[in-house]
Order: C-alpha cells, then sequence, then structure tokens
C-alpha cells in the first residue's frame, strides 16, 4: 500500500527531500505544496513530487508524513490551518531552527493523536560552499554523509522516533537524537551566530565612509563572510524565538573580537598570531571531520534498525503503541 508523504515548502529544503526518494524503491507517494504556484510546478516537473495540491488543508488530508520545510515565522499559521486535517497517527516534522518554540506551538495545536518530531538539517559537505538557494539548488544528495538533530518530545510514540530516524536515514544521513533545549544551543552557535556576525560585518561596512568606492575591490573574503545571511525576516523570527541562547553566542562572539581588538591594539604580535593560528587550525579540523564525517566519537555507533520502507509501513499499517495523549 503506497503513503502519502506531503512536503509544504518546495525550496532547497523540500525539494532536495522530495528529490531523495527518487530511486529508493520505497513505496510513498510524494504530495507537494508551496504558496508560490510556480515552485510547485517546478517541482513536479523537476521529480521532487509526484502529486501537488494548491489547497493547504487537501495536501495533508491523507497524509502520514507531513515534513514542513517553511521558514519559522509561517510554522505555526501552517499548522493552524492543517491541524484539524491531520488523520490519526499522522507524523508533522518540520526543519526550522528553533524547536523550543515549535514544541509549544505544537503542543496547543494539533490534536490527539497526531505527533510531532523536530528534524534540524546539515548539508552534504559537497554543497557547504554554494551560495544557491531555492528551489534551483535542490539536490538528491543534499543530505548525504551529514548529521541531521532529531527532537522528538517525551510523549511520542516509539514508531513515531522510529520513522524520524529512518527517513534521516533515507535521506542518505546519519540521525542524532537531542532535546529542544539542546538543539536550540547548538543552533544558536551554528545557525543564528555566523548571520548575525555577516550582519553585523556588512552593517559595520555599508555604512562607512568611501564604501561607494570599497565596494568595487570587495572580493573573496567578504564574499564569504557575508554570504551567510540570507532571509532576514526568516532569521529575525528565529533569534528572537531563540533569544536567550543568540544572546550568549553573541556575546561570547564579542569577547573574541575584542581579545582581537585589545592584540592590536597593543601591537602584542604573540597574542594576535596565536590566536588566528587556534582559529585557522580549529577551522582545518573541523572541516576535516565534516569533510568525511570522521568524527570518532559515541554518536558514529550503528545501531541496527528497520529500514524507513518496512517502518512506515510498521507504524501507518500495523498496531501503534498508543501515547500518553490517546
Amino acid at each position: 500500500m503506497t503513503t502519502n508523504i506531503t512536503i509544504i515548502g518546495l525550496g532547497q529544503i523540500g525539494a532536495s527531500i522530495g528529490l531523495a526518494f527518487v530511486d529508493k524503491q520505497i513505496d510513498v507517494r510524494r504530495v507537494g505544496h508551496d504558496k508560490n504556484p510556480e515552485t510547485v510546478k517546478l517541482a513536479q516537473k523537476q521529480g521532487a513530487v509526484d502529486d501537488i495540491k494548491y489547497n493547504l488543508p487537501a495536501s495533508v488530508k491523507d497524509a502520514a508524513v507531513v515534513i514542513l520545510c517553511l521558514p519559522l515565522d509561517q510554522i505555526r499559521p501552517t499548522l493552524e490551518i492543517i491541524a484539524q486535517d491531520l488523520k490519526e497517527g499522522a507524523v508533522v516534522i518540520d526543519v526550522s531552527p528553533a524547536k523550543r518554540s515549535l514544541a509549544n506551538w505544537v503542543k496547543d495545536i494539533l490534536p490527539a493523536g497526531r505527533y510531532y518530531v523536530g528534524i534540524t538539517p546539515a548539508l552534504n559537505p559537497a554543497y557547504l560552499h554554494e551560495f544557491e538557494s531555492g528551489i534551483d539548488a535542490a539536490h538528491a544528495d543534499l543530505f548525504n554523509d551529514a548529521t541531521l538533530l532529531l527532537d522528538t518530545p517525551l510523549d511520542t510514540p516509539e514508531q513515531a522516533v522510529n520513522l524520524a530516524s529512518n527517513l534521516t536515514q533515507a535521506l542518505g544521513a546519519k540521525p542524532m537524537f537531542s532535546d529542544s533545549a539542546e538543539a536550540d544551543g547548538m543552533m544558536a552557535s551554528v545557525h543564528l551566530l555566523p548571520q548575525l556576525a555577516a550582519a553585523a560585518l556588512l552593517n559595520s561596512t555599508l555604512e562607512q565612509p568611501g564604501w561607494q568606492e570599497t565596494r568595487k575591490i570587495a572580493s573573496k573574503p567578504y564574499a564569504l563572510a557575508t554570504a551567510a545571511l540570507a532571509d532576514a525576516d526568516a532569521l529575525r523570527e528565529a533569534v528572537l524565538s531563540n533569544k536567550e541562547n543568540a544572546l550568549r553566542v553573541l556575546d561570547a562572539f564579542i569577547a573574541s573580537l575584542t581579545d582581537l581588538r585589545e592584540a592590536i591594539a597593543e601591537d602584542n604580535t604573540d597574542s594576535l598570531g596565536k590566536r588566528l593560528k587556534s582559529a585557522r587550525a580549529g577551522r582545518l579540523n573541523w572541516w576535516s571531520g565534516r569533510s568525511h564525517g570522521e568524527w570518532k566519537d559515541a554518536s558514529d555507533i550503528k545501531v541496527e534498525m528497520p529500514t524507513f520502507g518496512s517502518q512506515i509501513k510498521q507504524t501507518f499499517l500495523g498496531s501503534r503503541k498508543k501515547s500518553p495523549k490517546e
């Protein structure tokens, strides 16, 4: 029996999830929805979805799994629209960078017997230096050799947790479990801070006298350092939803900048050189692990689990363990 998976939001992440199922020999039907009709049509043309639904509630009516690939500010309104049309046992998955806020929304909005799992996606290292975004930047192997963070509320049934884990593996990635507080802390460091740093760099340079001429010689270092800033509205919502962690990592960043400034002001060659070399070595060490996936820690221990195809059948065609909500 074919199982419906609905993907809401068909940008780079959503379309790549759809493409990842191609040639996986998994009996699923991919239903796509996006607020931009042209994006939906393009996703179907590229093979990212099998069917398209322009009506949002209709897109989830038969779905066993609903994947929300939306900016944070669009997720709560979307949940409110689709909640009553989610079928019994449906699992809602999101890929946003702020999990605690979302977990609270889910408690308020989702009816009993519908479940939530948060996924924080990381990309295949082969694509980490690409600047493109949107559906044109979608790839079937976008998540290969990456680690995806899974946040599962305590009352989530085992089958739903396993399904999310196996979905991650079907995408070519490895799952790493966390709670929402831990996930938000990590994302503040590696997702929010780089974008805030890029915004600060841009604001500090664009407002400088002489920028009209300086901009003509801005090259690779400037392009790389500012490329992290993408959707300003989505970043604003993510930062305010994760305020405590955002302030914590900003304070650490400001302290590091202050240390560099003091070393420069004091002509402290040793201190400045040591800090720059330490940063460079740390970057190379991280990139070596990230590009090869060889972290040599407990998260690399393999656990035998059923495939995504067999798990989705177990979850939605067989008996399910009931959660305390049921």
